[in-house]
């Protein structure tokens, strides 16, 4: 009997082994961290998701959740992973206050640009490609940020959330859009999705007509629809997705994957395309401990601008047709212009922390 005791231990213990010993071989390929961030004196968490070896000057996707959910909940809910694995790109999961976005100041607006920044610092990130997407309230957060902090983020996705209370389409330049809903959504009504979408394709100064597919993905056996509406100003496209038979929620099936989507369409899209810039008002970085671009001097001019700034900086001159230019960098001053006939101008003033979009008049 002490024999046979001795035999089903011993092959337990291999058992136990063979389990350690494979925990050693497989390869991690990469990791997540629960990280917190200091936003206007408040601790801010968020899981962060980078495969490993990843090299600098990738893409970042923040991937915000519903109400009353979190960071972690959305990572496991709606993952980016093996997407980010096989693009290459860092995620973050960020986590609302008391689960609910500000849709209306600027604390989390704060919070995606702190993100931005720390992201750069300890990845590297391409800042022409930070994007982001929601789901739910997230999505109508989306759609806040939109408004808010198009100068920092490429473009944006929304699935099932939308502006309830009245939208505005007053972001600082045209944006690329991609908005997933479910036809059968009966909290955030399927209904309102239209007009939202309108207001973008009138924002984005789109007027060819809209492309429709279905089923979409062309070849899959659903009766989903999709509405492409471009190219306009900077090239910019907008489209929406209606997934058949869907409520409240989004989809990853062999059919449809709603990630899949917002990485698809996103990803064709960097901050620094060439545009017609709209909407000249100033946008600078919040993330800023100071406003360090002190600004445009002789503006009106009919010679030259001056530009004043604590540092070294880049700028950028376009035309209102969107073409470029001038450019170069400086350190504390730059003068230009002297070469530009009369109109009037945009200039794109940025360092690592700040960036303005100044309208420039040349007179005679």
């Amino acid at each position: 009997m002490s024999l046979v005791v001795f035999k089903i231990n011993l092959k337990s213990m291999k058992i136990i082994k063979l389990v350690t010993l494979l925990c050693f071989l497989i390869p991690i390929t990469s990791f997540a961290q629960d990280q917190t961030i200091m936003v206007n004196g408040k601790s801010r968490s968020m899981v962060v998701y980078a495969p490993k070896n990843l090299a600098q000057n990738r893409p970042l996707v923040i991937a915000c959740h519903g109400s009353g959910a979190s960071g972690p909940e959305h990572a496991r809910w709606r993952p980016f992973t093996s997407i980010a694995d096989t693009a290459r790109f860092v995620v973050v999961y960020p986590t609302a206050i008391g689960g609910s976005w500000d849709l209306s100041g600027n604390s989390d607006i704060d919070f995606m640009s702190a993100i931005i920044v720390k992201m750069y610092e300890q990845y590297k990130i391409d800042k022409n490609r930070v994007y982001i997407n929601g789901f739910s309230l997230g999505g109508m957060f989306t759609y806040h940020a939109a408004n808010k902090m198009a100068n920092k983020i490429a473009a944006f996705g929304a699935a099932s959330g939308y502006p309830l209370w009245g939208a505005n389409f007053t972001s600082s330049r045209p944006i690329p859009l991609i908005h997933i809903h479910g036809d059968k959504d009966d909290f955030v009504k399927y209904s309102g999705v239209q007009a939202i979408i309108d207001g973008w394709v009138k924002r984005n100064n789109i007027t060819a007509p809209v492309k429709i597919t279905s089923p979409y993905p062309v070849g899959r056996s659903n009766t989903n629809t999709k509405k492409y509406y471009g190219p306009g100003t900077c090239r910019t496209e907008v489209v929406f997705i209606t997934v058949a038979g869907l409520g409240h929620s989004t989809e990853s099936s062999s059919n449809f994957n709603t990630n899949n989507e917002f990485w698809k369409f996103s990803s064709r899209f960097p901050l620094n395309m060439p545009c017609t810039i709209t909407g000249l008002e100033d946008e600078s970085k919040s993330d800023a401990t100071t406003d360090e671009i002190l600004g445009v001097f002789s503006n009106p001019t009919s010679t030259d601008f001056t530009i004043e700034h604590k540092g070294a900086f880049d700028y950028i001159i376009y035309n209102m047709e969107g073409l470029k230019l001038q450019e170069g960098a400086s350190n504390g001053k730059a003068t230009l212009g002297s070469s530009l006939p009369q109109g009037i101008y945009v200039v794109k003033i940025k360092d690592d922390f700040t960036e303005k979009t100044m309208k420039l008049v040349k007179n005679q």
